[in-house]
């Protein structure tokens, strides 16, 4: 096999498993969609005001990003 051909099996290899790694985390989205609903509801049902409600805690964008897995 030449190096080329050696070179594109791997790359494939790696591009493949990896792919499978990068895809949203809609759990932790939902999640901190839900939070951010309460709160707000929460607000507004104490007659607070909505702009003065803190962001959620959980940080989906962290969350959703895939941690590659470069063997197994």
């Amino acid at each position: 096999m030449s190096k080329t051909g050696l070179f594109s099996a791997v790359v494939t290899t790696f591009v493949a498993q990896t792919y499978q790694n990068l895809q949203a985390n809609y759990t932790a989205m939902s999640a901190s969609l839900l939070f951010e609903l309460v709160v707000v509801q929460h607000a507004i049902t104490n007659g607070s005001s909505v702009e003065a409600i803190s962001s959620s805690p959980l940080n989906p964008t962290l969350s959703s990003l895939p941690l590659p897995r470069m063997f197994g």
